[in-house]
């Protein structure tokens, strides 16, 4: 199982759409149950819902991941983003 900063995700489900790949999957950070990842597999962004104890963690695991990056073409990368309740929020 690959981790990155303590995160892996398990129990991924992949199925091909018309569009792309659908899949989820439960997110972990260090043996953690922290929240799930999804893709509908229409073109659309990855969702990643994190519970709320964890979210702090997570924001600060993920900025230093990116943080440490390289960069494409001297761009960042994209940030991820993240659900929280009903606001989904972009970057970190």
């Amino acid at each position: 199982m690959e981790k990155i900063k303590g995160l892996h995700v398990e129990n991924l489900k992949q199925e091909e759409t018309d569009r792309g790949v659908e899949f989820n999957a439960n997110l972990f950070m260090d043996g953690q149950a922290i929240g799930d990842i999804e893709n509908r597999g229409d073109g659309g962004i990855t969702m990643v819902h994190v519970k709320n104890d964890y979210q702090s963690d997570f924001k600060e695991r993920v900025s230093q991941y990116y943080d440490e990056a390289d960069v494409h073409d001297g761009e960042p990368l994209q940030k991820c983003y993240y659900h929280t309740n009903t606001k989904l929020m972009k970057g970190m």
